[in-house]
């Protein structure tokens, strides 16, 4: 485990955080990511980040959680050089958790000797990329998770 401050924790996911995370994301897609996509992309979004489909990505990639006083605030995955399902409670955003979640893992990359970060952020996020370095790569995607932007940080 990995203390960044009096009150934040980030662990390695455990089986037991699957249902927890799936509904942290799903919580934040409506609250946080609705303003920024059609219900149609939500919904499919809410399909995409149901219970089974979390235990399934925690099978293939490298996912951490971040808690603040024991409460789950966060959820990260890495693959190789690139962050995947990255979300914040919408209750926490705009308080730190997301840039000391995202710092832990630009370090844990450069202890890997990764040189740099790639994200495929959502509209929602591109601005936080931004303040934290990263720099986008090309014009928004359309994919299976809606409209995205590619951005990437050197590390």
């Amino acid at each position: 485990m990995v203390n960044h401050d009096a009150h934040l924790s980030i662990r390695p996911l455990r089986a037991a955080d699957i249902p927890q995370v799936s509904a942290l994301i799903r919580n934040t897609l409506l609250l946080t990511n609705l303003p920024d996509y059609d219900l149609e992309t939500i919904q499919a979004l809410m399909t995409t980040f149901s219970t089974e489909a979390v235990g399934a990505l925690a099978r293939r990639r490298e996912m951490f959680v971040c808690e603040e006083g024991g409460r789950l605030s966060g959820v990260l995955g890495l693959e190789a050089a690139e962050v995947y399902t990255f979300f914040v409670a919408p209750d926490r955003q705009g308080h730190g958790v997301g840039r000391t979640f995202l710092h832990f893992a630009e370090d844990l990359a450069r202890k890997r000797g990764i040189k740099e970060l790639r994200v495929s952020a959502s509209l929602t996020a591109v601005g936080f990329y931004e303040r934290l370095g990263y720099r986008r790569m090309g014009a928004e995607n359309d994919s299976r998770f809606g409209r995205t932007v590619d951005l990437l940080k050197r590390l």
